[in-house]
């Protein structure tokens, strides 16, 4: 099952054109404690069809005590164009894997914990007249053997290639 999630973006991409790069930053909300650490991402998307998309980030989630977890997702997006095509609202989920650095339990120092986990995450791009574009992004992680959080981020992109038209 995950070849084929992992495969569908490559075999649609064919036709999907204006790939973009974005760089975020925003805080994070751990979901137990309610602990807040600095958070960033960078994010690789690819449009599949005018409103499908898929995306690879990697995102670093900070130093929430006890934790310095980071890790990649693939996520499949669904989004709709308004206001003229200059906003994009979109709704993303996928699959992140996980690397966290924990206090080990057994006698002091550090143990390294891997992980799977599930990322959904609401977007709003504003679409400039060039290439640039400005996004909010709020992710939920729900992460298998560790901690949950939440996430608000702010982001500028670059689309890499030439448009017909915004968004």
């Amino acid at each position: 099952m995950w070849r084929i999630f992992l495969a569908v973006p490559l075999i649609l991409s064919s036709a999907a054109h204006a790939q973009e790069l974005s760089l975020f930053a925003g805080g994070l909300k751990e979901s137990g404690t309610r602990d807040n650490s600095p958070v960033w991402a960078l994010e690789y998307q690819h449009p599949l069809h005018e409103n499908v998309g898929a995306s690879f980030s990697w995102l670093n989630e900070g130093h929430v005590p006890g934790h310095h977890r980071d890790g990649q997702s693939i996520q499949i997006w669904g989004r709709t164009n308004v206001l003229d095509r200059r906003l994009s609202l979109a709704v993303g989920v996928g699959p992140y894997r996980y690397f966290d650095t924990t206090v080990s339990l057994a006698g002091g120092g550090y143990a390294n914990d891997h992980g799977w986990g599930t990322v959904g995450s609401l977007a709003a791009a504003y679409y400039t007249g060039s290439r640039w574009l400005y996004q909010v992004r709020f992710n939920r992680i729900v992460a298998h053997g560790s901690f949950n959080s939440s996430a608000l981020m702010f982001g500028i992109g670059y689309q890499l290639e030439p448009v017909a038209e915004r968004g």
